[in-house]
């Protein structure tokens, strides 16, 4: 009996570890006024413009690491993941009605082709994950698929943020 729990604790302690190093791995480049996020082993470099520091993150990074040191156990860390997903689904509304303020009827219905295809590559990616990754033994594999899903919605924020900021130079 001590063994197994031994072995359990010695599970979520790795999982803890695996999440923590996962979110501090990240890097994030300013370049002009858009953010954009690089895995590890990528150097610290001052060229012109582009600035690469380790210090800063996203916003929602942050409350995600604050929200699992909290909830160590897999199904707390998978709810804080899925509150971090919906906190950017919010934050995409939030750009989409910027971005949709500087498009012409064309340009917005572009965007909201776009916009559709994006939603369906999500969907069906997240289907793909819980039904591959998400279906093998141990409950890490729900809160891999759950970083996957994180770090997608992440991206499109990102994405979305840079076009606002484009679309804003004129």
């Amino acid at each position: 009996m001590f063994m197994k729990k031994l072995f359990i604790c010695c599970i979520i302690i790795n999982i803890l570890l695996f999440f923590v190093a996962f979110l501090e791995g990240l890097y994030i480049i300013k370049y002009n006024k858009q953010i954009v996020y690089l895995h590890e082993n990528k150097p610290n470099v001052e060229q012109d413009n582009l600035q690469v520091s380790k210090d800063m993150k996203y916003p929602i990074d942050i409350e995600l690491e604050n929200c699992c040191a909290k909830n160590f156990m897999t199904a707390g860390m998978n709810e804080c993941t899925k509150k971090a997903i919906r906190d950017l689904n919010k934050e995409i509304l939030i750009t989409e009605k910027q971005i949709k303020s500087k498009l012409n009827s064309e340009q917005w219905q572009l965007y909201k082709k776009s916009d559709n295809a994006w939603k369906n590559y999500f969907e069906c990616e997240k289907d793909f994950l819980n039904n591959s990754i998400g279906i093998l033994d141990g409950d890490i594999h729900t809160t891999f698929v759950m970083g996957y899903l994180y770090e997608l919605a992440k991206t499109r924020a990102i994405n979305l943020k840079s076009y606002t900021n484009e679309l804003n130079e004129e």
